[in-house]
């Protein structure tokens, strides 16, 4: 066989099923999978924003640059290409900024099919967390431009990037405080920790959903929270990603089903041009540090490819 992950097989049943395939998936039926998308959008960055140790980026800075770098040149490189392809500054700048995030669905799943482990698995996922974030807060800002675009007032220019970001991280620090009150009240029983934590990711998507913030940047706070705050160690190390296989299936074959392959034949040399831009930007910034961090160039060439895939991610912070 030729041992393709099982996330492919999940996206090209979705591509068969979709519009640009047999039409079984259409619009309107993606769109009411949405809670499920949303669902195991929350899992995945709740487990990603665990992963994240601000303890490590403390003590090794190198790291942490070596982040901002490759979230930089992406960026840069990304906008670049697009520009020379005639695209306007501005939606080039909102492409190249969504361009530099990885998918940490991708990232984490095949991790755990893998079962990798090690140096390489903990900087990969503690950088798709980083430049989540950084894509995350460089499309909301761009929000305002875009707002402007499209004439709105300047309260609404001002205050709508402000209230997804706040709104997303208040939300999330919040039922991280909860999760680690109601860990200290439920003691150390797995079991019960396990159903609390679902229950608590479930009913955060649904707020987060109810109020128009962001499920991811609100789900990778919650998972920070409870990582870097939990002094006490009340939380123990359940793993809630076990339980959500039915939901990440779903995230894979909607993913799948939204592609049209007339777009990507029309878009195609674009599109391959925007992701080797990609590639080289996050290439460049991880290799040209990585001794500084300790990290082999081949570890370091690991890492590059690590940092890759795009997906479900994108699609929802379209």
């Amino acid at each position: 066989g030729l041992k393709l992950p099982r996330i492919t097989g999940y996206v090209v049943v979705g591509l068969l099923l979709g519009g640009g395939g047999l039409g079984l998936i259409d619009p309107k039926l993606a769109g009411e999978t949405r809670v499920f998308v949303n669902i195991a959008l929350g899992i995945i960055f709740f487990e990603l924003g665990r992963r994240l140790d601000l303890n490590w980026l403390q003590r090794d800075r190198w790291f942490a640059v070596t982040a901002a770098a490759e979230s930089v040149l992406a960026f840069a490189c990304a906008y670049g290409v697009l520009v020379w392809f005639d695209m306007r500054h501005l939606y080039a700048a909102v492409a190249a900024a969504l361009g530099v995030a990885t998918s940490p669905a991708v990232v984490m799943l095949l991790a755990r099919e893998l079962r990798a482990e090690g140096q390489i698995t903990e900087r990969a996922l503690n950088m798709v967390a980083i430049n989540s974030i950084a894509s995350f807060v460089l499309v909301t800002m761009l929000l305002s431009w875009l707002h402007h675009e499209h004439r709105a007032n300047l309260v609404a220019m001002v205050l709508h990037p402000v209230y997804l970001l706040g709104g997303s991280v208040l939300l999330g620090y919040t039922v991280g405080g909860v999760a680690i009150l109601l860990a200290r009240w439920l003691g150390k029983r797995d079991e019960l920790q396990l159903v609390m934590l679902l229950g608590l990711i479930v009913v955060t998507v649904g707020c987060a959903d109810a109020l128009n913030l962001s499920v991811v940047l609100t789900l990778l706070g919650f998972g920070v929270m409870v990582k870097n705050m939990d002094a006490k160690h009340d939380l123990m190390q359940v793993d809630t990603a076990k339980f959500g296989q039915m939901f990440f299936v779903v995230l894979f074959v909607v993913t799948g089903a939204m592609l049209d392959v007339k777009d990507i034949i029309t878009g195609g040399v674009i599109a391959a041009a925007y992701i080797l831009a990609r590639f080289v930007g996050k290439s460049v910034g991880v290799l040209s540090l990585a001794h500084f961090s300790g990290i082999h160039p081949k570890r370091g060439g690991l890492l590059c490819l690590a940092l890759m895939p795009m997906s479900g991610l994108t699609i929802e912070m379209v």
